[in-house]
Parts: structure tokens; C-alpha cells; sequence
């Protein structure tokens, strides 16, 4: 249905994939991840925040993509300190999510934190030399040097 871009019925999907089984994370990511680009920011950090806890996020653990997300969502609600946090654990899940280490530098330099910034550009720029925001990265570190 998302293809089709039918969101209504993925939506509708997604729900019925939750009332059957309450205990699956996928649904609930899928539904955060709609949700967050309908502009529905609140309910998309709820999916989003059940999912992680499905994927055992409470308990330190948790899946790095799930966690990235839920910085996106937050980032997208203006809640910075928020989606710092969990660029900084998506990174400690997965050292090599090149994209939690671009927005987490993102969420730094937002918040005044320019020197802070720096570790987060860098390693972006070792794990995605050409990806889709190393021109922006590699322009932020020229002006925090």
C-alpha cells in the first residue's frame, strides 16, 4: 500500500498487523515511519517508542535503525536534546550507521555544540565519503576548524 501510496490502507495494514499480534515490533516501526512522514508527530514517536521497546530499547538494547528513527521523529518535532540522545545510541548499537553519526553531529552543532560536532562529521565522512550529506559534513568541519 505505501508503493501504491495508498497510506490510508497501509495504515489500516499496519494496525490490523498490531491487533494481531501485539508483540512484533515491525508494525509498529512501519507505522512510525508512515506516520512520521504524514506529519503526525506524535503518534509516530508512540509507534516508534513501542517498537524500540518491543526490540528490547528499554533495557539499553534495541535495534540501531529502529533508535535512528526515533531521533528523526524527534528531530522533526524540534526536540533536539531528544534525537541527540538517540543518534548517540544508535551509534553505540551500530558504530557503522553512517547517517546516526551525521545527524547526531547535526543535533551538536543545532544545540551550539561546534567542537562536539566534529567526532560525529568525521566518522560520518569515513563511513560515507559520497553519501548524501558528506558535502554538508565536510562544509560544517571547514567551519568548525
Amino acid at each position: 500500500y505505501v508503493k501504491k501510496n495508498d497510506l490510508d490502507a497501509a495504515e489500516k495494514a499496519y494496525l490490523a498487523a498490531i491487533a494481531a499480534d501485539e508483540k512484533l515490533p515491525g508494525p509498529y516501526a512501519a507505522l512510525a515511519t508512515l506516520y512520521n512522514q504524514q506529519k503526525k508527530f506524535a503518534e509516530a514517536e508512540k509507534m516508534s517508542t513501542k517498537a524500540n521497546e518491543l526490540l528490547g530499547g528499554a533495557a539499553g538494547g534495541g535495534d540501531a535503525n529502529t533508535v535512528f528513527n526515533q531521533g528523526i521523529i524527534y528531530w522533526n518535532q524540534s526536540k533536539i536534546k531528544e534525537a541527540q540522545e538517540q543518534f548517540e545510541k544508535a551509534t553505540k548499537l551500530d558504530p557503522k550507521l553512517a547517517d546516526a553519526h551525521y545527524w547526531l553531529g547535526m543535533a551538536l552543532v543545532n544545540q551550539g555544540k561546534l567542537p562536539e560536532a566534529k567526532a560525529p562529521f568525521t566518522e560520518y565522512l569515513k563511513l560515507a565519503p559520497t553519501g548524501q550529506y558528506a558535502d554538508t559534513a565536510k562544509a560544517i568541519l571547514a567551519t568548525i576548524k
